[in-house]
């Protein structure tokens, strides 16, 4: 197990080191995944799937972008990261409370419940991966989040709440 983790570390950040940051969301390749596989669809077509660790990624990320994988193994490792950073393209108005929720719905000790979010934008997979770059480097939760403001605060979609 914490070999897996040291391993999806790695990878999570040598993808943040290839990708880069400040890729324009709107150029985003989108991904689109086969959903036919019975998982939970929520109210907002959001398909969630759980395993029993952040270490096991869903199978809706089968086929994804590598640059989507990466975020999704972040959002796994630096959970309370996310959680401090707002998304900004628009999923508050379903609901969700930080970058954090356009991966992963519920994170417990024996469960991780994934949501499919953040597969199909740009803005979230960028976010996520700027923040774990920032994190990286050292940068504080608060810097963190006002660089992340500075970039999208005009001409995007309204902030998560953060509460």
């Amino acid at each position: 197990m914490k070999r897996t983790l040291t391993l999806a570390a790695h990878v999570v950040l040598a993808g943040v080191l290839l990708t880069g940051c400040g890729t324009n969301a709107m150029n985003q390749n989108h991904n689109e995944v086969d959903h036919d596989h019975g998982h939970h669809i929520t109210s907002s077509a959001d398909i969630q799937e759980s395993t029993s660790s952040g270490a096991i990624l869903p199978s809706f990320l089968d086929g994804a972008s590598e640059k989507t994988i990466v975020a999704y193994q972040a959002a796994a490792l630096l959970p309370e990261a996310l959680k401090q950073v707002p998304c900004y393209c628009g999923c508050s108005e379903i609901g969700h409370k930080n970058n954090f929720n356009c991966f992963i719905a519920e994170m417990r000790e024996d469960e991780v419940i994934w949501d499919d979010h953040g597969t199909r934008c740009g803005i979230c997979v960028d976010t996520a991966l700027t923040t774990a770059s920032l994190v990286k480097q050292g940068y504080e939760p608060d810097e963190i989040r006002s660089i992340i403001e500075e970039m999208y605060g005009e001409g995007f979609g309204e902030p998560t709440p953060l509460s």
